[in-house]
Parts: structure tokens; C-alpha cells; sequence
């Protein structure tokens, strides 16, 4: 492949993504501003999730706010139970915070869906071409999975098969 042609399909590829996410983007956000939890303890939810459990100070930091304030969010998060304080393993004396799997189902139902916009979506392709967005969908999972695992590596070409 030409420097030229993959450029050609890099731009192709980035146009159509951004396409596709303004389209979507009003869908998602719908089902984000039904949510019932509050922008705090989503974002604590989503640290928890993402980075392990924590002390409350550390998710303080992480969140940018007071222990204070962490504590009643950490509060309000174990009245719901969407999560949990735990003695820490290593220091009975403290405690770690625990996202749960309410909270965790919670946090990505808000944010990631899915939508009813997504299987209208996929309802209207072919057995053929669900195949083929399938193989394509595997391939950049994978490239995500090397780049946020081990760095930013060159990019290697992969063939994309459509069958």
C-alpha cells in the first residue's frame, strides 16, 4: 500500500468515525441525562472501575475533591450499593473503596448504552456485512489492546478479510 492510499483510508476512516459519533452522540447523551446519578458519583464509579479500589484519599485525588467531600460520596454510592468500604488486605485499620457490580453496571449503562439506536443499526446490514464489520471491529480492538497496554508501538499493516 502506498503512503498516499493509507493516508487516503486513514482520513476516510477518521471522517466516517466522527460522522458516525455526531449521529450517535444525541442518543447516547439521552440515555446519560436520564441518569438518576449524580456527575460526582459517576465519575467516581468509573475511577473505581477503571483503576481498582482505593482508599478515600486517593479516590479523593483522583477526583479532584476534599476527603469531605469523598466521604459523603462514598456515603451516598454505599446507601445505593453501588459500592462497598472494605478492611484494606494490607492495613486492617483502613478501608478501601469498592466499586460493585450494581455500581459497575450502573456507571456503564449511563455512559456506554446500549441504545435502541444501535439495533435499529445493525438490523438493517447484511449477514455479509455484520461479518465483515465484525472481523474489522476484532482488529481495532486489538490495536486499542496493544497501544493502551504497552505503549504507543509503529503501526503494523493487518489484513482485514471479509469472510
Amino acid at each position: 500500500m502506498t503512503d498516499p492510499e493509507r493516508s487516503a483510508l486513514l482520513t476516510s476512516i477518521a471522517d466516517n468515525q466522527q460522522a458516525m459519533a455526531l449521529a450517535m452522540v444525541g442518543h447516547r447523551l439521552e440515555r446519560l441525562l436520564e441518569t438518576r446519578m449524580t456527575a460526582g458519583r459517576l465519575h467516581a464509579l468509573v475511577v473505581l472501575d477503571v483503576h481498582g479500589p482505593q482508599p478515600a484519599g486517593d479516590l479523593a485525588r483522583a477526583l479532584g475533591i476534599s476527603a469531605a467531600t469523598v466521604t459523603g460520596l462514598v456515603d451516598g454510592l454505599v446507601r445505593e450499593e453501588l459500592a462497598e468500604r472494605r478492611p484494606d488486605p494490607a492495613d486492617g485499620r483502613s478501608r478501601v473503596v469498592h466499586a460493585t457490580e450494581a455500581g459497575i453496571a450502573a456507571w456503564r449503562d449511563a455512559v456506554l448504552g446500549p441504545t435502541a439506536i444501535d439495533d435499529e443499526v445493525l438490523s438493517r446490514l447484511s449477514s455479509d456485512d455484520l461479518r465483515l464489520i465484525a472481523r474489522a471491529t476484532e482488529v481495532i480492538r486489538q490495536a486499542v489492546t496493544d497501544v493502551t497496554d504497552r505503549g504507543s508501538d509503529p503501526p503494523a499493516e493487518t489484513p482485514i478479510a471479509s469472510g
